[in-house]
């Protein structure tokens, strides 16, 4: 099997783990001097990342691979937004909660590692208004497939327009 190709690899600081009822969070920042504010905001906010968070490898340069890491939590997460200083930029990795194991997430609070991003896409229209989820919600008429995304809340599965 061939090593994963990432868009983004980068040493990160873990802040807090916060749990709510369909998702949690886990706060990021990053070194400006690793990420520019253009690669930011192309690849961050408002964007579905695909890709891992994991404990380790703080120190290794891009690409390098580590071959042990503490920790590891693949998915599916979303960034809304992001907060800019002269050092540091800072953001949230949303997960869904069915999609994760709490206790591996909370070990990332306070901690140094790596964010590793295979693929890049638009957080759909739907799941960025949804803040209320109701689960018995029908399928559409027209018999477009539903999916959940992070966000616990259900998203039409769109054509991406790049």
């Amino acid at each position: 099997m061939g090593k994963p190709k990432f868009v983004l690899d980068l040493p990160v600081e873990f802040g807090g783990v916060s749990f709510g009822d369909q998702t949690a969070r886990l706060g990021v920042v990053v070194s400006r001097d690793r990420l520019n504010l253009d690669a930011a905001d192309e690849s961050l906010c408002n964007h579905r990342l695909n890709g891992r968070v994991a404990i380790g490898g703080f120190d290794d340069a891009p690409g390098q691979g580590t071959f042990e890491f503490d920790s590891v939590v693949e998915g599916m997460f979303d960034v809304k937004t992001f907060g800019v200083s002269s050092k540091a930029i800072s953001f949230g990795l949303t997960f869904g909660l069915n999609d994760i194991d709490r206790g591996d997430l909370a070990e990332f609070a306070k901690t140094k590692g790596r964010l590793q991003v295979e693929l890049v896409s638009q957080i759909p229209d739907k799941a960025k208004s949804s803040h209320a989820d109701d689960e018995d919600d029908d399928e559409p008429e027209d018999g477009t497939d539903l999916e959940k995304g992070p966000s616990g809340g259900r998203r039409r599965e769109t054509a991406d327009a790049t």
